[in-house]
C-alpha cells in the first residue's frame, strides 16, 4: 500500500472510535464531519486526505 493512503492522522482521536469521540467531543466530530477543512482532533482534515489521495492518483503524492 502507498504510505501516502496508509491512514490518516487522527491526532488525538486515534485509536479511537467514532462512538467514543463522540462522546467526548460531540462539536467537534460534528465540525469535522461536515467541514472537509476542520481539524478539531490536531490531525489532518478530510480535504487534504483526498488532496493526497488526487496527488498519488496523478503520480505526484509526497509522503
Amino acid at each position: 500500500m502507498e504510505a501516502a493512503l496508509r491512514d490518516i492522522d487522527m491526532g488525538s482521536w486515534r485509536d479511537r472510535t467514532l462512538a467514543a469521540v463522540a462522546a467526548d467531543d460531540e462539536a467537534g466530530l460534528g465540525m469535522w464531519m461536515t467541514d472537509p477543512d476542520a481539524t478539531p482532533h490536531g490531525g489532518e482534515s478530510v480535504a487534504q486526505l483526498c488532496r493526497q489521495g488526487r496527488l498519488l492518483a496523478e503520480g505526484t503524492a509526497t509522503e
